[in-house]
């Protein structure tokens, strides 16, 4: 009955936020004649950044995003390699911070929020990083665009998304993901240490796990869970406030 109880509070909650941008939307819209901006973004294949980096030099990534879609690829040569199409020069930056290479990645100006069209004025960097397959330390915070792991890493990967979805292809090592509205894709895990992937509003889809313990909870939504072992000392969290878990 709580669980019930919860769930119909998030779905009013969800629809009362709905009307509001709505009326809001149309309120802007009568009296200016201009439409209200819901997220407002737009990005190029202009490269504006391209560095390589050796290896031993960097023993973490960190990556701070206003926005802007970032994909984690496998390095060919080696080295790391950070490259940033569209935005603009000046408000993308990488720094090396005591062995940390810090990613800035700033929009031209404060995202806009529109529901009856998108016009396209705040200009924002996609971010391609390229690393050797033993780099095992990437902490990403973005607040708006998808997070893409093509490949396989093995390593500490953590991810907090405001909004956009995050999408791997194999995840060994430890991870935590979180995104408050986005999907959760994971084509496989095969992990040793504890790890979470949660979400406030999205589903979660996970391919292939390893035998582990799974714990997945969703308050508003179905729940597909092909059980591992129940023994196992690694546990996987999976939870979502709205949406599907599926676990093959």
């Amino acid at each position: 009955m709580k669980n019930n109880n919860r769930g119909l509070i998030i779905t009013l909650i969800i629809l009362l936020i709905i009307v509001v941008l709505l009326l809001t939307g149309l309120m802007v819209f009568v009296i200016s004649g201009q439409p209200y901006k819901v997220i407002d973004f737009i990005s190029d294949d202009k490269i504006v950044y391209d560095e390589s980096f050796d290896k031993n030099e960097i023993n973490a990534l960190v990556i701070q995003s206003d926005a802007g879609d970032i994909d984690i690829k496998p390095s060919p040569d080696n080295t790391i390699r950070i490259v940033a199409k569209g935005g603009k020069a000046n408000n993308f930056s990488v720094n090396n911070d005591n062995g940390n290479a810090v990613i800035n990645n700033k929009s031209t100006s404060r995202p806009n929020i529109s529901l009856f069209s998108l016009n396209r004025n705040n200009i924002v960097a996609d971010i391609d990083i390229y690393l050797p397959n033993d780099f095992s330390n990437v902490d990403i915070t973005s607040k708006y665009g998808d997070v893409t792991i093509d490949g396989e890493f093995n390593g500490e990967l953590k991810v907090q998304n405001d909004f956009g979805d995050i999408e791997a292809d194999v995840l060994s090592g430890q991870f935590e993901l979180h995104t408050d509205c986005g999907n959760i894709e994971i084509a496989k895990i095969d992990i040793s240490s504890d790890s979470t992937a949660t979400t406030d509003m999205g589903d979660i889809e996970i391919e292939y796990t390893n035998d582990i313990r799974i714990d997945a909870d969703t308050s508003l939504g179905e729940r597909k869970i092909n059980e591992k072992d129940y023994k196992s000392d690694t546990l996987l969290t999976l939870k979502t406030d709205m949406g599907d878990i599926e676990v093959n």
